[in-house]
């Protein structure tokens, strides 16, 4: 947030504090909902009540999809303050958050280097703000 605050990038502003709102809410899905929703035995019939909390974690799921292509984007918005780094770090942030709605956990697999990316243009901000 900070870095977009300080560069006036509205949109990395607002999808980083976006992100950090979708992240708790989902903290709080896993914590308030029951195991048995995540176990891997199928069920034949659902409750009304399993649905809704499902359905609450698929919202939960699409609003995080769309955080993370808009912080994505406004990652992209750093080229010219941080270089390649920042346009490869919104490229991957742009893939792993559409990827989070498939069955293929490329998302999964573009974490860790995405992760590595952006500790780097955090610690390149530190020195330049």
């Amino acid at each position: 947030m900070l870095i977009g605050k300080e560069l006036k990038n509205d949109l990395l502003y607002w999808s980083s504090f976006g992100m950090i709102l979708i992240l708790f809410a989902f903290t709080i899905y896993n914590l308030l909902s029951p195991a048995s929703y995540f176990s891997s035995e199928p069920k034949d019939l659902y409750s009304e009540e399993d649905i809704f909390i499902i359905t609450i974690g698929l919202i939960i799921l699409i609003i995080n999809v769309i955080i993370s292509i808009f912080f994505g984007l406004g990652l992209l918005n750093l080229k010219n303050k941080f270089g390649n780094i920042a346009v490869v770090a919104g490229i991957l942030q742009i893939i792993s958050g559409a990827f989070l709605l498939s069955i293929i956990f490329v998302s999964l697999i573009i974490t860790i280097p995405l992760m590595i990316l952006e500790i780097f243009i955090l610690f390149r901000a530190s020195k330049k703000l």
